[in-house]
């Protein structure tokens, strides 16, 4: 469907004028064509226009238009669905019902619609938005003709406006399901709507009554000026209704009149509503004020005393009555007057009831006839008839017969909280009833058969006494218990709890701990449980002379989410008791006592009637801790000793991680990893230490002998020792297999070859020092790696070298190398002496320090150590020097320079600048390739940036150009 604005901005800008007079004057000239013969069989008739409302106005802006019709079989038969269409379009099309070529329209289709019935077809795919003001028409066809051609199209007006000024009922605000009277006023509202209400625009809005015959009886208005608004509710009091005299009558209410309202059809509302003014009042029965009813030689129990007789009358017209009932009582046998007649007031509004109640103080017991009456003075009455009652009634003394029904039986209360006591006497006893309380049938405590009562702590005996109005006394006692009640609340761990005992108590709470590391609780193991907190809640007596505390119960509620991990599961815990917290003996938390888990609130509520020790453990199940191993490694030592080092990682400072455990075994090698419990059984009595959560290596005490080898395994365990098998490592796992660890224990056995020495006498500093070389040939080193060598100086040749301490260590070389040490003469304790003997020993170490510190003979190299300063000092007077040679260079010849060269080398200051001139010489060697090699860089980047800037001048050059040139072809 194309939209009527769309339709109409087409037709301007493309519609000749020849064009618009066809389209105008086409559609009245096809009516009068002569049509074929009927296409559709029976007659379906289009009989009323539904929507748009017919004369109704519509808004422009905000309007869509669902056009709804009404069809109807004018024969017997059944007609077949109908395919029917719309148009609309400005103006009155009316006559002929046509509207122009191009209007706006819409297709829909009937169902099958029996005879003589009616049917509403809507056209819920294609709608009506209006694109102008003014009268607009709707014509409803029927696409095929029928039989009856003259019913076949359907056409009517209504109008558009922008904007839509309009006032219309939302409801009444009125009740016309109650029976109302004559003359009386009633409040009268309307719940109005408005839209776009132009400024200073006065409206009449009122209601007008009308008789069962059509006829006006009553009306009334009043003239406001509505706020303006553009789509508001809006409430108007009318003026009160008044009916001018009973009947049934059809009540209009909403706006009268106004210029600025653009609909009519939605101003005013209907209401049905009756008016009566009948007068209509009866007494429903007589009945006993007290008691259920007993009954005694067919007669019903009345008891003595006051609040005895009830008289129940009743409204049954249509205004509110205001009389007296009056009650007389005769003997039943001799009708003579006893007592009355009794009045009692009532005012009674329609279909309302009213009691009177009337004491009966007659000598009992009696037979009695009991009758009520309005008074006489209600003339008006309908139906007088009904306006008595009686009946007879059996007066009897009945004993009181109390009972105390608060307190209940065993009831408690907190000492120097008030408590309420409630006696019951009999309802058939002789009323005024005296209640009295007392303790121990003494001591009073109150009066009424309600009152209160505080008491301090203990059991005591209340007793009631009752004395009626024949004063007649009675008793009923009822023991109570008075106890202590102590809050138990421990921020933030106990958001709310009570303690209620028989004696004072002080409270303490500790906050939650964890449970002892390494207590094994067995029955958690067997319940696949673990234990995750402690609580402690103590209660000591005040007074150091109670034995007992005579605790009733305790009430407390944790809260869980300051106790326990988020991630743990709630519906997994179990509280236990336990009688200190060194034992590993649980008792659960069971009937009569409860233990409930609030999830929602985080929460864990204990109630325990059977209070022990006050220690609890919380279990539950609990994720064990993310904790690993990495890099094991197992280090060799001397003597066969290994360590196994390691670096723990994860969340090793998890409370409920307890650290690691190491297991060990020679015989056969370890599985890794396991898949379940039953594979880690297999290393249970193989454990040998347990370790700390940060630990990091552990040296095994037990030495390995040569051949002998171990496997380790490193499981983590929870708080109470238990392993966990799935967070570890084996040492030696090479993805597959764990591999024996094997010591070392055996000290190399070898020998250097060519172990000499040479001594050399040094005077050159004047301080005549001998010097010791020592060589030697290093040896093969046949199955041993990494072997190092001590060497020692003795005198005397021990046994063993182990605690002699040596020259030198880590001494090393390549086999078939010299080894080489240099020893010399000092003024020191350890230094060489001359004229000693000395041995110069080397002792080997492999690669974990296993060392064999007996001297070999091959190891060893002897010296003595002699004076050689004679020998090199045989004459103490100098010699001249002889003249030096002068020197001869190649090429040049003599040089006799360099003498005056050598002579100044001998000078202090000389040697300090021919020093500074050396270091000037280097640095210039040094820095000035450096200089050189910083300008080549500094000359390539001045490079680069000339052929950048030459490239970006020809790029410029090569767009202006093309540029010019795209300009020219164009």
């Amino acid at each position: 469907m194309m939209g009527g604005r769309q339709a109409v901005a087409s037709a301007r800008l493309s519609v000749a004028p020849f064009l618009l007079v066809l389209l105008l004057f086409g559609p009245s000239v096809l009516l009068f064509v002569p049509t074929a013969a009927a296409s559709v069989t029976g007659d379906l008739a289009i009989i009323e226009g539904l929507e748009p409302r017919p004369d109704a106005t519509y808004d422009m802006d905000t309007s869509f238009i669902r056009p709804v019709v009404k069809v109807r079989n004018e024969l017997s038969s059944t007609h077949a669905p109908r395919n029917i269409r719309w148009e609309i379009c400005s103006g009155n099309w009316t006559s002929p019902p046509a509207c122009p070529t191009g209007s706006d329209d819409g297709f829909g289709s009937s169902n099958a619609v029996p005879g003589g019935q009616e049917q509403v077809v809507s056209f819920s795919n294609t709608l009506f938005q209006p694109w102008g003001t003014g009268l607009h028409t709707i014509v409803f066809m029927f696409t095929d003709a029928d039989t009856n051609t003259s019913n076949d199209r359907f056409a009517y007006t209504f109008d558009v406006e922008s904007p839509l000024r309009d006032i219309s009922v939302n409801s009444v605000i009125f009740d016309n399901t109650t029976v109302m009277n004559s003359n009386i006023s009633y409040p009268l509202s309307v719940d109005f709507y408005r839209r776009s209400w132009a400024v200073n625009t006065t409206a009449t809005f009122g209601w007008m009554l009308y008789n069962d015959t059509g006829v006006e009886v009553a009306n009334n208005s009043t003239v406001i000026t509505p706020p303006v608004a553009t789509s508001q509710h809006y409430i108007v009091d009318l003026p009160d209704f008044v009916a001018p005299s009973p009947g049934d009558f059809e009540l209009e209410v909403g706006l009268l009149d106004s210029a600025g309202d653009m609909n009519d059809w939605n101003n005013m509302a209907s209401l049905s509503l009756s008016v009566n003014d009948s007068l209509d009042v009866w007494v429903e029965t007589i009945r006993p004020a007290r008691g259920t009813g007993a009954v005694i030689d067919n007669m019903t129990i009345y008891p003595y005393g006051e609040d005895s007789v009830r008289v129940v009358v009743g409204n049954i017209g249509h205004v509110p009555v205001n009389s007296t009932v009056l009650l007389s009582v005769m003997n039943l046998f001799t009708s003579e007057l006893i007592e009355g007649p009794t009045p009692c007031n009532v005012y009674i509004l329609p279909g309302e009831s009213a009691d009177c109640r009337y004491n009966l103080t007659v000598p009992m017991p009696a037979n009695l006839l009991l009758r009520a009456e309005f008074s006489s003075e209600l003339i008006l009455d309908i139906n007088p008839s009904d306006n008595w009652f009686q009946t007879q009634a059996a007066g009897r003394l009945v004993d009181a017969d109390p009972t105390i029904s608060e307190p209940i039986p065993g009831a408690q209360f907190d000492s120097g909280d008030s408590f309420q006591l409630i006696g019951q006497v009999s309802t058939l006893s002789a009323n005024p009833v005296n209640f009295t309380w007392k303790l121990n049938y003494e001591e009073v405590i109150g009066y009424g058969r309600v009152t209160t009562a505080t008491l301090p702590m203990g059991e005591w005996l209340l007793t009631l006494h009752t004395r009626d109005a024949m004063n007649r006394t009675q008793y009923a006692s009822r023991m109570v218990r008075i106890l202590n009640r102590i809050s138990l609340v421990a921020d933030p761990w106990i958001v709310s709890g009570e303690v209620v005992l028989m004696e004072q108590a002080e409270y303490i709470f500790p906050d939650p701990d964890y449970p002892p590391e390494g207590l094994l609780y067995s029955q958690l193991v067997s319940d696949g449980i673990r234990p995750l907190r402690t609580f402690d809640i103590g209660l000591n007596p005040v007074d150091n002379s109670t034995t007992a505390l005579g605790i009733q119960y305790i009430d407390v509620t944790f809260d869980l989410s300051q106790i326990l991990p988020v991630e743990l599961p709630r519906d997994s815990l179990r509280l236990y008791r336990v009688a200190s917290f060194d034992s590993a003996i649980l008792e659960e938390v069971v009937f009569p006592n409860y233990v409930f888990i609030d999830e929602a609130a985080d929460t864990l509520h204990l109630n325990d009637v059977e209070y022990d020790s006050g220690l609890y453990v919380l279990a539950g199940d609990l994720e064990l801790a993310n904790v690993s191993i990495n890099n094991l490694e197992v280090v060799q030592g001397t003597a066969g000793r290994l360590t196994l080092e390691w670096e723990p990682g994860g969340d090793l400072d998890n409370p409920y991680f307890g650290g690691w455990r190491l297991y060990r075994r020679t015989n056969f090698p370890f599985l890794w990893p396991y898949a379940n419990s039953s594979q880690f059984t297999s290393v249970l009595g193989t454990e040998v230490a347990n370790l700390s959560a940060h630990a990091n290596s552990w040296e095994d005490p037990e030495l390995l002998e040569s051949g002998t080898c171990a496997v380790y395994l490193l499981i983590a365990l929870d708080r109470q020792g238990e392993p966990d098998y799935a967070h570890g490592m084996a040492a030696g796992w090479d993805g597959q297999d764990v591999n024996f660890q094997c010591g070392d224990a055996i000290a190399p056995d070898l020998t250097v070859s060519d172990m000499e020495h040479e001594i050399t006498y040094d005077n050159t500093t004047g301080e005549n020092i001998h010097h010791v070389n020592i060589t030697w040939i290093w040896p093969d080193l046949e199955n041993e790696v990494n072997v190092t060598w001590s060497l020692y100086r003795v005198e005397i040749v021990p046994s063993s070298m182990r605690y002699v301490d040596p020259l030198a260590t880590d001494l090393w070389g390549e086999v078939g190398e010299e080894g080489r040490f240099h020893d010399w003469e000092g003024p020191a304790e350890w230094r060489l002496k001359v004229n000693r003997t000395y041995h110069y020993i080397l002792v080997p170490t492999d690669h974990v320090g296993n060392t064999d510190y007996t001297p070999l003979d091959g190891n060893i190299e002897t010296i003595e150590l002699a004076n050689l300063y004679w020998d090199h000092h045989q004459d103490l007077i100098p010699k001249p020097p002889p003249e030096p040679d002068i020197p001869v260079l190649p090429v040049i010849g003599e040089a006799p320079w360099l003498l005056v060269l050598y002579d100044y080398l001998g000078i202090e200051a000389f040697q300090s600048v021919a020093l500074i001139a050396l270091v000037m010489l280097l640095l210039n060697l040094i820095a000035i390739p450096l200089v050189f090699n910083r300008a080549r860089g500094v000359r390539r980047i001045i490079k680069s940036e000339k052929l950048r800037a030459e490239a970006e001048r020809d790029g410029v050059l090569i767009d202006e150009m093309a540029g010019e040139l795209d300009d020219m072809f164009r």
